[in-house]
């Protein structure tokens, strides 16, 4: 009796679609070169997931080249309790990435945003700087992956013109202003 509630389990679960949830590999082989004279937190970030998808870094001869600049972190409070204490803030990282074939012109900048709220509880002050440092690291690893994204879509021959949607629906892709 067992086994076959088990066995209908699993077909259930299988029939639904249910799929553990694991980096996507990227089904191509592409050589990118990241290139990041001003933001070097997020280019480790991207050179490690694009280790972990299987995609090869090529400094000599590149098939895609990103270039990433103008990378910002900004904590801003959002609200206070009866108290007139900090109860919550919004974490946000902000980097302007251009990526384009080793073969065309550099083309425009395009902003990449990650935006989190948290709860700040003033009693429970130790460790906040290290979920900070947490937060603004998970926040890396979501731009580095929307990027990794991006030309993975661009180089499966989709239309450029529409990004791929964000994994939250707090992050955006916006042109930056100039």
């Amino acid at each position: 009796m067992k086994s076959v509630l088990a066995l209908c389990c699993c077909l259930v679960l299988s029939g639904c679609g249910f799929q553990l949830l694991e980096p996507n590999v990227a089904p191509l082989t592409l050589k990118v070169a990241v290139r990041a004279d001003s933001a070097p937190l997020l280019a480790a970030a991207l050179r490690s997931r694009l280790r972990l998808r299987g995609l090869a870094q090529s400094s000599t001869e590149p098939d895609r080249i990103v270039s990433l600049r103008a990378e910002a972190t900004d904590r801003r409070l959002l609200a206070i309790d009866s108290n007139g204490r900090a109860a919550e803030y919004r974490e946000e990282h902000v980097v302007q990435v251009r990526a384009n074939w080793a073969d065309e012109q550099p083309g425009d900048w395009e902003e990449y945003r990650g935006i989190r709220d948290y709860a700040y509880d003033e009693s429970v002050v130790l460790g906040k700087s290290q979920e900070r440092q947490l937060i603004l690291r998970e926040l890396r690893v979501e731009l580095a992956d929307r990027i990794i994204e991006n030309l993975i879509y661009d180089a499966t021959d989709t239309p450029a013109s529409t990004p791929v949607s964000p994994q939250n629906d707090t992050a955006t892709v916006t042109p930056p202003a100039e």
